[in-house]
C-alpha cells in the first residue's frame, strides 16, 4: 500500500479496517503511520529502510499482551499510540543521548497501570468466588440439617474459616494478570472454600477419632461447652490450609507405630 492509501476505512496489510489513525508522519527520513483498528487495537507501520525502533516494540508487545477484551484495548488505546509515537519520533534525534527512554517510561507506566487494574479485578474475581461458594456450602448446610442427623454447623464453621482466611489474605493472592478468563480466578476462589469445607468435616471425624479424640476431651474439662470447642477446632481447620494436612500426617504416623 501506498502511504496515502491508509485512511480511515480501508484495510491494513493484516486486512484489518483502520477505524481512526492517531498520528502520520511522511518524511523523508521518517515515515510512520499509527492506527487503530475495529476492535481497539494499535498497531504501526514504517519504513524499515530508515527506521527500527528496536526496545520500544519489544514493550509494545508486552502491552498487547494484557488485552484480552476490546474494551480494554480502546480504553487505553490513546496511550498505547502517544507511547509509540514518541519512541518513532526521538529515534533520529542525535541531541538526545537515549532516544527511546521516554517511550520507554511511558509504555513501563501503562504496563504497571495494567498491572494494577488486573491484579485489582483478578482479586475481586477470587473474593466472589469464595463468597459465592460460601453461600452454596451454608445452604447446603441447611438442607442437610433438614433431612440428616448430622451437626452441619461442623462444616459450616469449616467454611468460615476458609472465607476469613481469603478476606485477611487477599492482598497476598497471586493472579496471572495476563489471564483474561474470569472463570479462573472465581474458579480458584471457590476451590479454597471447597478446601475449608472438606477440612471442618475431616477435623470433626479426627476429633471423634481416639488419636485427638482425648486430647480434645481434656481439652473440653476446661471449655463452657464441647460443641464450642470442635466448632472452633473446625474454624481453625478452615482458616489453616496446611492444619489437617498436617494433622493427618500425625496421625497416620501414629497408626502405623
Amino acid at each position: 500500500m501506498h502511504w496515502s492509501d491508509w485512511t480511515i476505512g480501508s484495510k491494513d496489510n493484516r486486512g484489518e479496517k483502520i477505524h481512526k489513525i492517531h498520528s502520520r508522519r511522511n518524511k523523508e527520513n521518517q515515515k510512520f503511520i499509527i492506527y487503530e483498528t475495529e476492535d481497539g487495537t494499535v498497531r504501526v507501520t514504517h519504513d524499515e529502510m530508515n527506521m527500527d525502533w528496536g526496545e520500544a516494540s519489544i514493550a509494545y508487545s508486552q502491552v498487547l499482551s494484557y488485552f484480552y477484551r476490546d474494551s480494554i484495548r480502546k480504553k487505553y488505546a490513546n496511550r498505547v499510540a502517544v507511547a509509540i509515537k514518541v519512541c518513532l519520533e526521538t529515534k533520529k534525534d542525535k541531541d538526545i543521548e537515549d532516544p527511546y527512554s521516554n517511550g520507554l517510561e511511558m509504555f513501563n507506566s501503562l504496563i504497571a497501570s495494567l498491572e494494577r487494574s488486573r491484579t485489582a479485578w483478578g482479586r475481586f474475581e477470587y473474593l466472589l468466588g469464595a463468597a459465592g461458594a460460601t453461600g452454596l456450602f451454608a445452604l447446603i448446610g441447611l438442607l442437610v440439617n433438614r433431612y440428616f442427623e448430622f451437626d452441619h454447623l461442623v462444616y459450616v464453621y469449616g467454611v468460615l474459616g476458609g472465607l476469613t482466611s481469603v478476606l485477611t489474605g487477599l492482598e497476598n493472592v497471586k493472579i496471572d494478570t495476563r489471564e483474561g478468563r474470569i472463570t479462573l480466578h472465581i474458579t480458584s476462589g471457590a476451590s479454597r472454600i471447597l478446601l475449608s469445607f472438606l477440612s471442618g468435616i475431616i477435623m470433626y471425624q479426627l476429633i471423634s477419632s481416639e488419636f485427638i479424640g482425648s486430647a480434645i476431651l481434656e481439652m473440653a474439662k476446661n471449655a463452657n461447652s464441647m460443641n464450642s470447642l470442635i466448632y472452633t477446632f473446625c474454624f481453625a481447620s478452615g482458616f489453616f490450609e496446611k492444619l489437617v494436612p498436617d494433622l493427618l500426617k500425625k496421625t497416620t504416623k501414629a497408626a502405623s507405630e
